[in-house]
Formats: C-alpha cells, structure tokens, sequence
C-alpha cells in the first residue's frame, strides 16, 4: 500500500484514522448481513458475525496503535476530527479549515 502524501509530499498522518473508520463500517455490514443469515440459521452468519466484531475490535487497535500527534507521538480521540493534540495543544488545522503539513 502506497504511503498517502499531502500536497507538499509529506505523509498524511490521518491516514489511519480513515483506515479505521472503513474497518468500523465493514465490520457494520458484516454484522447487518449475519443478522440476516442468523435468522436462517446459517453457519456463515455466525462466521460473519465473529468477523464483524474482529473488524470492531480492529478499528480500536488501528486507532490506539497509529492514529497519534506527528509531533509528541501521544494517541489523539478516537471519535471525529481532531483540531489540536489535547497534549501538546499542537494545531492540525489551520484558521481557514485546512489541515496544517507535518
């Protein structure tokens, strides 16, 4: 997987919070569907069912592991964007709304 770069060719440090949001929804439908096949009494909704939650449980790893300040390197909010790291108050985004290049 190629590193995603900002305009100036420096990494992105968002990048694995997108990655964990998409683990989050794929986990989603995988439970929504396995509800369905449950109800059949399949043994694949149980399989999916399993998946989904490991995809949960990755969406927490991903973002406690990765998701962290480029500066003090400390874990940022799981939940929505973050304006500043709450620990060294460092900005990510700039006063017109734009994120700021590390």
């Amino acid at each position: 997987m190629a590193k995603k770069t900002m305009s100036n060719g420096k990494r992105d440090f968002r990048q694995w919070h997108r990655i964990s949001y998409i683990l989050l929804g794929v986990g989603f439908l995988m439970c929504a569907v396995s509800s369905i096949q449950v109800v059949y009494e399949s043994p694949i909704g149980k399989i999916m069912s399993l998946l989904g939650i490991g995809f949960a449980f990755a969406f927490f790893a991903v973002n406690f592991l990765f998701y962290r300040c480029p500066k003090c390197r400390k874990p940022q909010a799981i939940l929505g964007p973050s304006p500043m790291c709450r620990y060294c108050k460092e900005p990510f985004i700039d006063n017109k709304g734009k994120p700021i290049d590390f």
